[in-house]
């Protein structure tokens, strides 16, 4: 009898054990999900929309590396930044986003969508010659109409650099802001210390924005505008970068760490801090 009890005992007191060690956190489980060995019990893991792809077994590459960052983590939710590359170093930033159930589980998986059209502007735009360049400035005024993809050498240069900075990776447009920070200061003081911000019907604006546009295309920008935090007090600014539509990227201001957005898989899909104040986006 007292073998039997010390058996049961010993396996009541293995089953926490075996709970806990199916338990895994948000980049341990972002790993197994995307690792090329199969993961039998993906199925529990997942929930919401994700139904278990895209997943490193049945997807992806096995050439293609992978590199797994935590970029935020509470009771309830966490997101896991994935970087896809080949063996040239050329990939894609994607986001895993997990909810807190019994286990974690992922719900999502972003990436900044509808980029296509931004790749083959690109790709258009870096393909002219500085001849061809030279005969669609000498376009005639009268075929605007008709439309020109720019007016100048010097238009032409900052569309083929926002496209290129629009399809960048996290570290490029984390690189772009370091090496310009002095630039993203001296505007965001310009639009908030100088008073060139205005509220018409409670709606926020820029005053002399025209004005303002050399500087903003200065740093590859497509353009600067308050990003309402819900208090007339205090102003975000939002300089965007470029997208399509709803799926955006670019830099955040924010004065105030209370009013900093929240990632979730329907609206800021990554949010990275930068520097005091200051934080990397992307939406959809």
């Amino acid at each position: 009898m007292k073998k039997t009890h010390l058996l049961l005992l010993i396996v009541w007191l293995s089953i926490p054990l075996a709970r806990a060690q199916s338990t895994f956190t948000p980049l341990q489980l972002s790993k197994k999900i995307f690792s090329t060995d199969s993961f039998p019990d993906l199925h529990k893991h997942i929930t919401g929309e994700y139904n278990g792809h895209p997943n490193g077994h049945d997807d992806i590459n096995p050439r293609m590396k992978t590199s797994f960052e935590l970029l935020s983590q509470n009771l309830n939710t966490a997101v896991v930044a994935i970087q896809l590359s080949d063996s040239s170093g050329v990939g894609v930033d994607t986001y895993l986003h997990f909810k807190k159930d019994t286990i974690w589980k992922a719900q999502a998986f972003r990436a900044l969508a509808m980029t296509g059209m931004i790749q083959a502007g690109y790709e258009q735009l870096k393909a002219l010659t500085p001849t061809q360049v030279d005969s669609v400035v000498k376009i005639p005024a009268k075929s605007e109409a008709e439309g020109r993809m720019f007016k100048s050498k010097k238009e032409y240069q900052y569309l083929l650099n926002n496209a290129q900075l629009t399809l960048s990776s996290d570290k490029q447009l984390i690189a772009h802001f370091i090496k310009n920070k002095v630039q993203f200061e001296k505007l965001k003081n310009e639009l908030v210390s100088k008073g060139i911000m205005r509220s018409t019907g409670g709606i926020k604006s820029l005053k002399n924005g025209k004005a303002l546009r050399e500087k903003v295309e200065a740093l590859l920008l497509h353009d600067v505008r308050p990003d309402d935090n819900g208090d007339s007090d205090i102003t975000n600014l939002n300089f965007k970068i470029g997208g399509i539509l709803d799926n955006t990227v670019g830099y955040l201001y924010v004065p105030d760490a209370k009013y900093e957005p929240k990632m979730s898989p329907h609206n800021f899909i990554m949010i990275r801090k930068l520097a005091p104040c200051w934080y990397i986006y992307k939406t959809t």
